[in-house]
């Protein structure tokens, strides 16, 4: 089979599967384009738009949403405390309610109205009591 000019996949996978570990995926024009490269756009873009998801998060669906274990009201957690639990998720110190050291960066999250525990939102709100962030 020729590859000049056509994709060549290097390894089977799906994005949403197990990542494969493939070298070359295509030659176009002399220019050689990475699986790495391709992966971490398309995983950025997925993120963008689950990012994009929760600023539309329903207002009438955030009323009627209350925490699982107290049933309080919840609140939408504002960009700039998502972006400080995504540095401590990269850095490896953030932890769950379940203590549990979390690995997958958030999209958003819910506050409850005690303000002391976080649900996480990444393709959805993950209404989970040990999948809690605590924020005190």
């Amino acid at each position: 089979m020729a590859t000049r000019g056509i994709w060549a996949i290097a390894a089977s996978g799906e994005i949403s599967g197990s990542r494969p570990e493939p070298e070359v995926v295509s030659r176009s024009a002399g220019k050689t384009v990475r699986f790495e490269q391709r992966y971490a756009n398309e995983r950025q873009d997925k993120y963008d738009q689950f990012a994009n998801e929760l600023a539309a998060l329903d207002p009438d669906l955030l009323k009627i949403m209350c925490c699982p274990e107290s049933h309080q009201k919840l609140r939408e957690a504002d960009s700039t405390l998502v972006a400080t639990l995504n540095k401590q998720i990269a850095s490896g110190t953030l932890k769950n309610r379940g203590g549990q050291v979390v690995t997958e960066q958030i999209a958003g999250g819910l506050i409850r109205e005690d303000g002391k525990f976080l649900y996480p939102v990444r393709e959805h709100p993950v209404m989970l009591v040990n999948e809690a962030l605590p924020l005190s």
